[in-house]
């Protein structure tokens, strides 16, 4: 997937420029250059999901959502700086 900044729509980046980057130079957001739509079959899958599920994501050091978040962004930083390294 590709993506564009909010303020600069003609330079593309790849996933591992804006995760690395955070913030586009031009102080824009990044956002995909294509968002791609679902499919009324897969909104209905969606939908199908226990909401039980959905909510059980407090299970973190704080009992808070973002720990599950942070932690895979950890794994996340983790593998790509790895990557990086092995190909300098």
């Amino acid at each position: 997937m590709k993506y564009i900044s909010t303020r600069d729509n003609k330079k593309t980046y790849n996933f591992i420029d804006i995760f690395l980057n955070g913030l586009a130079h031009d102080g824009g957001l990044y956002i995909p250059k294509i968002i791609p739509r679902l499919s009324n079959a897969t909104l209905q899958k969606f939908s199908r999901v226990k909401k039980f599920n959905l909510i059980e994501l407090y299970h973190g050091p704080t009992l808070a959502f973002k720990d599950i978040a942070m932690q895979v962004i950890g794994n996340m930083y983790q593998t790509i700086l790895s990557k990086n390294k092995k190909k300098n």
